[in-house]
C-alpha cells in the first residue's frame, strides 16, 4: 500500500514522471505499429461520429483490438502515473513556499488536487466508453460516439485546469525563491 509519506518523497515524482514517459512511449509505438500511423481517438480534443468511424476503419480489426487492450491496461496505468506526478508537484510546491501547514491549504493546491482526481476519473471512464466503441464497431451509434467525444472534451478541459493551476503554483514558487534570494542579499 502506498502511504502518504511516499507521495512526499522524490521517488513519487520519479515514478510518476518515468511511468508517464513509458506510457506515452507505448502509446506512440501502438499508433505507429497497430493503428496504421493514426492517432488514438482520445488524444483529440473532440471528434465527430464520422471521424471516429473513419479512424476505426483505418485502425483495422487488429488495431481496434490492440487499442481496446491498451485502453484497459496502459491507459489505466497512465492516469495513476500522471496523478502521482501531480500530487508530488503540489506537495513539493506547497512545502517549498510554506503553505501546507496545520490544516491551512493553499487554494490552488487544493484545486489542482481536485482537478487531478477528476481528470483521472474522466480518463478511466473515457477508456471504458472507447473500449465499448472499439469492440462494438461497426455496430455502434452516433449517440454513443457523441457521448464518448463529450467525455473526451470534458477530460481535456479539466486537464487544462491542471495546467493553469500548475502554472500559478510555479509562479508562486518562483516569487518565493526571488523573495528568499533578495532577503539573503540584505
Amino acid at each position: 500500500m502506498i502511504s502518504f509519506s511516499f507521495l512526499q518523497s522524490w521517488w513519487a515524482g520519479a515514478v510518476g514522471f518515468g511511468g508517464s514517459l513509458v506510457c506515452l512511449g507505448l502509446f506512440y509505438a501502438m499508433e505507429q505499429i497497430y493503428l496504421n500511423g493514426e492517432e488514438m481517438l482520445d488524444t483529440s480534443f473532440e471528434y465527430s461520429a464520422l471521424e471516429a468511424k473513419a479512424r476505426f476503419q483505418t485502425y483495422g480489426e487488429v488495431g481496434r483490438h490492440v487499442y481496446a487492450l491498451a485502453s484497459l491496461t496502459v491507459d489505466v496505468a497512465f492516469p495513476l502515473f500522471y496523478g502521482l506526478l501531480s500530487f508530488y508537484w503540489v506537495n513539493m510546491v506547497s512545502k517549498s513556499i510554506s503553505i501546507w501547514k496545520q490544516g491551512v491549504y493553499f487554494p490552488f493546491a487544493i484545486a489542482q488536487l481536485v482537478l487531478t482526481v477528476l481528470v483521472m476519473l474522466l480518463d478511466v471512464l473515457e477508456n471504458i466508453l472507447l473500449v465499448r466503441l472499439l469492440v462494438g464497431f461497426p455496430n455502434i451509434t452516433d449517440q454513443q460516439i457523441e457521448t464518448a467525444s463529450s467525455l473526451t472534451k470534458l477530460k481535456w478541459y479539466t486537464a487544462r485546469g491542471i495546467g493553469i493551476t500548475s502554472s500559478i503554483s510555479f509562479v508562486f514558487l518562483a516569487l518565493k525563491l526571488i523573495v528568499y534570494k533578495r532577503a539573503k542579499e540584505l
